[in-house]
């Protein structure tokens, strides 16, 4: 089973920078490291999560409204908190562009998740594959749908998780037992054992994804706020159930012969 680094491993490094991917590799080389993309106001592609900028930085900023330049003097690793300190206040790092990744890192297996709602970012975003990594099979994630089934269109050789639509049909279609007629059109689908107080990762569900021989990646809980696989029980639980891949925020913690 597949253990991905979530946003660069941001339980024990700043997420999506580059001393996160660094942390992943150091702690196993072999997992994959989801990171998130964004687009700056004048077109450049990020590493970058949230819409504003203030939860990482300490500094508020819209990131489609501003332009790379203005974002490089912030700091990605203000808030990171370790031991109750905050190691990266005196030391600043910058919010990382993808093709500087690709290029520092061109053996990392990454999943990109697609966070730019603007039908721009996939021009964008392929003109950065291309340049850097252009024989080389690409996963893409997005909670945007029209994002999505533009790259389908555009790079129908790319492997792509299930947009919300396609996620909640699936799931939906589950608890009323029809999701014969929902099949699972994407590579993979990417969800919460528990999203709020619904339990959506059911054997129904699991059943429905192996028998169309996609992948099936998880974690812990997704609502007011994210939990990734933290620790060997939840590892083994949802091991247990069958899911090709899991998400942690902890590398280091679930680096062990158990997972490996």
């Amino acid at each position: 089973m597949k253990v991905i680094c979530y946003r660069g491993g941001g339980g024990e490094s700043p997420e999506n920078t580059i001393a996160g991917i660094e942390h992943c590799q150091k702690v196993n080389a072999k997992w994959p490291i989801e990171i998130d993309i964004n687009l700056t106001k004048d077109g450049q592609v990020i590493l970058f999560h949230d819409s504003d900028t203030h939860r990482i930085t300490g500094e508020s900023h819209t990131v489609s409204e501003t332009t790379y330049e203005s974002l490089k003097a912030l700091n990605a690793g203000f808030y990171f908190e370790q031991g109750g300190k905050h190691p990266f206040r005196a030391s600043a790092l910058e919010i990382p562009l993808l093709g500087q990744v690709l290029e520092q890192f061109p053996a990392v297996d990454f999943i990109f998740d697609i966070h730019s709602n603007s039908i721009v970012v996939v021009d964008k975003f392929i003109a950065v594959i291309e340049k850097y990594r252009p024989t080389k099979t690409i996963t893409v994630v997005s909670g945007h749908d029209h994002i999505i089934d533009e790259f389908k269109k555009r790079k129908p050789e790319w492997k792509y998780a299930a947009a919300t639509k396609e996620a909640k049909r699936l799931i939906y279609s589950s608890f009323a037992f029809l999701d014969l007629f929902f099949p699972l059109r994407s590579d993979y689908l990417m969800i919460p054992k528990q999203y709020g107080n619904i339990k959506v990762l059911t054997k129904r569900i699991i059943r429905h994804v192996k028998r169309r021989n996609r992948q099936l990646f998880a974690w812990v809980y997704e609502g007011e706020y994210v939990k990734t696989v933290d620790n060997l029980e939840e590892f083994e639980a949802l091991k247990k159930l069958g899911v090709d891949g899991v998400f942690t925020d902890f590398p280091e913690k679930l680096n062990s012969k158990a997972v490996q």
